[in-house]
């Protein structure tokens, strides 16, 4: 597969320390070529680059990607039109205290009424979400505090019911769980109500 990349996308590997993440990045980076190929354009002339906000793009395809891995576990999203924004976290213990970095005061008010044994699956729908939202949005949490943003899920964590803190237009929202130890996200804006995703483990 290295042999596949551009110079670019080879320094972007090479960018993580670890073996394990440079892995990630390599299985992430030709797996959302192989889906843009095969669902929207059959091309070979496809090469990952940044745009000014260091969004990854496909030079040679006008439509939306994003990427996230964690752990073993790469997630991809592509749009044909509007942006997307995914994110994958494996879901562990957290240090006491931690929602104060992320969490809104209404979050946070929704999180310590929570019984124990949910708290944590709770942080990481919240975490996954406004990760998924901004890169959606291409700001980043440097351009706008996750404390700034609150979601309203219903009660299973599944659904979201509203938004609030920042420009939401026709944003939709898709949360799901693998082998029930990663929790995703997807962001996506587009008005025809699909996206292709797609989930790799190593």
């Amino acid at each position: 597969m290295l042999k596949e990349m551009s110079p670019f996308e080879r320094d972007e590997v090479y960018k993580y320390k670890y073996f394990p993440d440079q892995f990630a990045a390599l299985l992430a980076y030709y797996e959302v070529k192989k889906c843009v190929r095969d669902h929207f354009l059959n091309t070979s002339n496809l090469y990952l680059k940044k745009d000014y906000l260091g969004r990854p793009r496909l030079e040679g395809w006008s439509g939306d990607i994003s990427l996230s891995h964690t752990d073993g576990c790469v997630l991809i999203g592509t749009v044909n039109y509007g942006n997307i924004g995914v994110d994958i976290q494996r879901i562990e213990p957290l240090n006491e205290g931690v929602e104060h970095l992320f969490l809104s005061e209404k979050e946070k008010a929704h999180f310590y009424s929570l019984p124990n044994d949910e708290k944590t699956n709770y942080l990481f729908t919240i975490w996954t979400l406004k990760e998924a939202l901004l890169k959606c949005q291409g700001s980043g949490f440097l351009a706008k505090s996750p404390t700034d943003v609150s979601f309203s899920l219903d009660h299973t964590f599944k659904k979201v019911i509203a938004v609030e803190g920042t420009e939401i237009i026709n944003m939709k929202f898709k949360l799901f769980k693998l082998f029930n130890c990663y929790q995703a996200a997807v962001c996506y804006s587009n008005s025809e109500d699909h996206f292709q995703s797609r989930m790799e483990y190593q």
